[in-house]
């Protein structure tokens, strides 16, 4: 393995059984970590998927996570990533929402 890209990987602490956040905003566990791409297991299509470590925005998210970005949904992740300047303003709109989805599950 190049030893930048090993670098890049454990940089991220990204290994084989985590729960990553692709660049598609959605949750996937990794199968499979070489040279610098990293096979997933879709949650939401069940299909493989492939990401590159050095050029996509990988990221490790907790199985909780999982659950919020699968219940908001590609289209608004994709909303609310766009009106962001980082990972920690991405997150709060993140919160944020999932407690408008609870209130609305509540109230209806």
């Amino acid at each position: 393995m190049n030893t930048q890209i090993k670098f890049s990987a454990e940089k991220k602490n990204i290994v084989v059984g985590d729960i990553v956040e692709r660049c598609d905003l959605l949750p996937a566990i990794v199968t499979r970590i070489e040279n610098d791409n990293v096979d997933m297991l879709s949650f939401l299509s069940n299909q493989e998927c492939c990401c590159s470590l050095s050029h996509c925005g990988l990221r490790k998210i907790t199985k909780e996570f999982a659950a919020i970005l699968l219940q908001i949904g590609k289209k608004r992740l994709s909303e609310l990533w766009q009106n962001t300047r980082s990972y920690e303003e991405y997150d709060k709109q993140i919160y944020n929402e999932y407690e408008k989805l609870k209130k609305l599950k509540i109230g209806g």
